[in-house]
């Protein structure tokens, strides 16, 4: 990676700019990383963005790490406005199957997707997803959700799959909530790999099709 410029001149953006001085979580609880990001995501998402743009323009396949709950916000938001045709999430065991935070971010990809006849499943593992109810109402044609049951000794980590290039695979982690340290999450986020997304669209297919989505 470090071949690239670019992506060089980018990554000194969130090194040197004071309201990225948070890689270290430790003490944040989930709690204030989303006073943190709603404060400030009029800067953080499209700098997200801009970064998910340039691996995918640059077609590098190494992942961006994402390291607590902060970075998974913008992640998600940067990966959600780039996507075009497909959602794959599998989500849940958390506070919010789809955090408030991004609600605007997700119904922004919904909206795309219903004009270019894309569609958009999730799937909630252990939990809720009332608040998508208002969303199923206004796309019934393009979001479906089912529900799932983690089995006794499993460790499912959560992943999102965008188009056919945009992968983000989460580390297992216990049930969050708004008292979680913000650093219990940790993912990888691939922008432009299409194995990876290919193998991640292949599990949750599979985890799909043995559910019935309301």
């Amino acid at each position: 990676m470090t071949e690239h410029a670019e992506l060089r001149n980018h990554a000194d953006l969130f090194t040197n700019k004071p309201l990225y001085n948070f890689t270290n979580a430790t003490g944040l609880k989930v709690k204030d990383a989303k006073d943190f990001f709603a404060n400030y995501q009029r800067d953080l998402v499209p700098d997200y963005t801009n970064l998910i743009r340039l691996f995918r323009k640059r077609r590098i396949d190494e992942p961006i790490p994402n390291s607590n709950y902060i970075h998974g916000l913008g992640l998600i938001a940067g990966m959600f406005s780039e996507t075009r045709q497909t959602l794959r999430m599998l989500t849940g065991n958390s506070c919010e199957a789809v955090p408030e935070l991004l609600f605007g971010s997700f119904e922004e990809l919904l909206g795309r997707l219903k004009r270019s006849g894309g569609a958009a499943r999730v799937i909630v593992i252990d939990g809720e997803c009332s608040e998508l109810t208002p969303l199923l109402n206004r796309y019934p044609d393009t979001l479906q959700v089912a529900f799932g049951e983690m089995t006794e000794g499993s460790r499912l980590g959560h992943f999102i799959v965008c188009d056919d290039d945009m992968v983000r695979e989460e580390e297992y982690h216990e049930r969050l909530s708004n008292e979680s340290p913000a650093d219990m999450v940790k993912a990888s986020v691939y922008c432009a790999n299409r194995g990876r997304a290919k193998a991640a669209a292949k599990s949750f297919d599979g985890i799909w099709d043995k559910l019935t989505a309301v």
